[in-house]
């Protein structure tokens, strides 16, 4: 399953806000070994920012850059991943309003930013050591549904 979720998952975007999709790109990365198509920052990050952290989405393991695009406009976010070829099914992580075009593209999705409305949050983190394995068990488990 972990094999057939590597190959079936070539590359993934993250639209979050900016500290969350810097920090998951790296993860899945660095840590996971999956190809970064672009990522969404959704947050309207200060213009002075926005260069210092697209540089670190070229900080990547072994000469991974990934191209980053600062943008609140899910229309136009939704247009970008439509018109992007994931070369098999995409791994979406984002909040519920990417859902359904995730699903329209045949992808796993995975709500890991705001508004969250598909699971309830009581005590929910993808931060440290244990937020990094419930985000592995959380794109593990999407993976299993599509196989079940």
């Amino acid at each position: 399953m972990f094999l057939e979720n590597r190959v079936i998952n070539k590359q993934f975007s993250v639209v979050a806000d900016a500290q969350y999709a810097l920090a998951i790109t790296k993860f899945l990365v660095n840590d996971l070994g999956l190809f970064p198509a672009k990522q969404f920052i959704t947050d309207d990050t200060p213009k002075e920012l926005q260069k210092s952290i697209s540089q670190e989405f070229k900080k990547l393991n072994y000469g991974i850059e990934a191209e980053v695009d600062f943008i609140t406009d899910s229309y136009k976010i939704h247009e970008q991943i439509k018109a992007h070829d994931y070369h098999g099914y995409p791994l979406i992580l984002g909040s519920y309003y990417d859902k359904e075009v995730t699903e329209q593209l045949k992808g796993n999705f995975l709500n890991i930013a705001w508004p969250v409305q598909d699971k309830v949050v009581l005590d929910d983190f993808y931060c440290g050591y244990t937020g990094g394995i419930r985000l592995i068990e959380d794109i593990y488990s999407v993976a299993v549904q599509r196989f079940n």
